[in-house]
This record gives structure tokens, C-alpha cells and sequence, in this order.
């Protein structure tokens, strides 16, 4: 089945496993039954190498994990796909929940974790904005701009005026 990467805990007992709703049989399954899941619907699992056994952290989480990090005993970071919006997340293991972090794009593209300190970098775009760069400070969420690389080529683009909607038909809620 589908398996996007692996990770070791930090205290080398787990195994931290982004993957579909079927990589460990329907222990990641969230569907009606008779329905067949999307394996493009990232989960997190949690594997514990002693004993073989599977957790899903993500099962009711409805985002699509993209990437994922494990940095302390407690903390795992993962970027998800929200429609069209992608979004970091901190999830902490003792309380089992996901925490939205607040970014300065609505589509973030990468994320780069510092080893020794509390701290990412990430990139990324919105409607309005060419691709930026951050430095996202992990103990206070606060975020400062790096560079903005494709500024001098957009500097003589006027963008188009934007809203966010939604539309709602008889056959579907979009």
C-alpha cells in the first residue's frame, strides 16, 4: 500500500509513518462501508517497533497529511492539504490533538525544521502574493518574512481583485 516517508521517535522506540488510510489494513480506513478510501488521503500512524502495534493520530482528522516531523517526545509538526489551502499543524501526542498554526501563506511548500533549536523555516504562496520565505519561531508561532525571491519579477503585475466563497448547487457544496 501507499507510504509517503518514516521517521524514528525521538527516543527511538516509534516509528512516525505517513501514508494512506489503507498502509496498515483499515486501521487508517474513515469511510462508509462498501466505499473505498483515497490512499492519496495522507494519514499518521504511530508504530510502536517492540510490538508491531499501528495507531492512526489522523483518523478523524479530515486535511490530507502531506509531510510530517516528529521533533520532541510530545510534538509532531505536518503540513496538510485543506482543499485549496495548505496549512502546518502542530499535534501534540499527550493531549491528541491538532493545533492549526497560523502562517503568513495560504499555501505553504516546504518546511525545513532546525535540529537544535526551536525553529522552522517555510516558503510559500498566496492568491495575491509571488512565493515568500519565513522563519516561523516554534515556542512563540510567530512568523517573520526572510525574502521574497520573485519579487523583482512581479513587480510590474497588478493582480486581480479576490473573495472567498462558496457555492452551493443541488447535487454538491463546493
Amino acid at each position: 500500500q501507499y507510504s509517503g516517508q518514516v521517521e524514528y521517535s525521538p527516543d527511538g522506540n516509534k516509528l512516525l509513518v505517513q501514508g494512506g488510510p489503507l498502509l496498515f489494513g483499515k486501521t487508517g480506513v474513515n469511510v462508509s462501508k462498501g466505499k473505498t478510501p483515497n490512499n492519496y488521503d495522507g494519514q499518521l500512524y504511530l508504530y510502536t517497533m517492540k510490538t508491531g502495534d499501528v495507531e492512526t493520530i489522523t483518523k478523524e482528522f479530515k486535511p490530507a497529511i502531506g509531510s510530517a516531523k516528529w521533533l520532541s517526545e510530545n510534538e509532531i509538526y505536518a503540513v496538510a492539504n485543506e482543499k485549496e489551502y495548505i496549512n502546518l499543524y502542530k499535534y501534540s501526542i499527550d493531549n491528541q490533538e491538532f493545533k492549526q498554526i497560523k502562517t503568513d501563506v495560504e499555501v505553504i511548500g516546504d518546511v525545513d525544521y532546525a535540529v537544535d533549536k526551536p525553529l522552522a523555516v517555510y516558503r510559500g504562496t498566496s492568491i495575491t502574493t509571488p512565493e515568500k520565505m519565513f522563519l516561523l519561531n516554534l515556542n512563540s508561532l510567530e512568523s517573520k518574512m526572510l525574502d521574497m525571491p520573485k519579487e523583482e519579477k512581479y513587480k510590474n503585475v497588478t493582480l486581480g481583485e479576490t473573495k472567498v466563497w462558496n457555492f452551493e448547487n443541488q447535487n454538491r457544496h463546493f
